[in-house]
């Protein structure tokens, strides 16, 4: 679960979380994410559930493969 807010100065997500419970929502986890995680300028995380905050890492993945 997360929200991508927008400006003219800044991208921000905020939270950055897992899918979970049916496995049809899970394999959306291996999925790549719809936004360039290069791009934003912070990610806000509300709090420390997983499906708050537990795709955290795979979206630092994401952004790093994407800086060459």
């Amino acid at each position: 679960m997360s929200l991508l807010v927008e400006s003219d100065r800044a991208r921000i997500l905020v939270d950055c979380g897992l899918f979970q419970g049916f496995a049809d929502l899970r394999r959306r986890n291996w999925e790549k994410p719809g936004l360039d995680a290069s791009d934003l300028h912070a990610v806000v995380v509300t709090h420390a559930h997983l499906d708050h905050c537990g795709y955290l890492s795979g979206l630092v993945r994401t952004a790093s493969a994407g800086r060459s």
